[in-house]
């Protein structure tokens, strides 16, 4: 995998746009120029829905679900102090719930979080169909990279999705030999 995708997939649900497009402009990546400007709209049209569905999607399962919620809690803060731990995870867990407030995300249920996931992913899956990358060229452009690590992040909520997830493996595997 290369350095870009390896930051792009460890960041992609922190990252804003204009941080992404920075650091992937900072490196050369073949396919990120060149694109029609019917191309960069596209792009830039699906990053935003995908930066506004599945990204505060994910955020809201890790911190507000509480069956999520514990589980993240006991992997990721098993270095904080016992004693002091629970006013950790229950002041990021707040500050989460304040900034979902924000994006709108905070306002819907569990359930409502779900249909909205399940939407954009339902959205993106035939646009993929038969693509190795999003534009249909021979190497990967900034959108690939950003759904790329947005969808390798949903990999464990969505199994039913696995004809995307296999559109993910092959552009990975293209990626390799690159």
């Amino acid at each position: 995998m290369s350095e870009v995708v390896k930051i792009i997939w460890l960041f992609a649900p922190v990252l804003s746009t204009l941080q992404i497009t920075l650091r992937v402009n900072s490196m050369i990546v073949p396919g990120c120029c060149g694109l029609t400007k019917l191309q960069k709209a596209e792009s830039r049209a699906w990053h935003a829905f995908v930066e506004e569905t599945l990204s505060p999607s994910m955020v809201y399962e890790r911190w507000i679900a509480d069956e999520n919620f514990s589980t993240f809690v006991a992997e990721e803060f098993s270095a904080i102090p016992w004693l002091i731990k629970p006013a950790v995870a229950w002041y990021v867990r707040r500050t989460a719930k304040t900034g979902l407030w924000g994006q709108d995300m905070g306002r819907h249920s569990i359930v409502e979080v779900k249909m909205l996931q399940q939407e954009a992913l339902s959205a993106l899956e035939p646009r993929l169909e038969g693509r190795v990358y999003f534009h249909d060229d021979d190497a990967p452009s900034e959108i690939d990279l950003i759904l790329y690590g947005s969808l390798r992040l949903t990999q464990s909520l969505f199994p039913e999705y696995d004809d995307l997830l296999c559109v993910l493996e092959t552009a990975e595997e293209k990626l390799g030999s690159i």
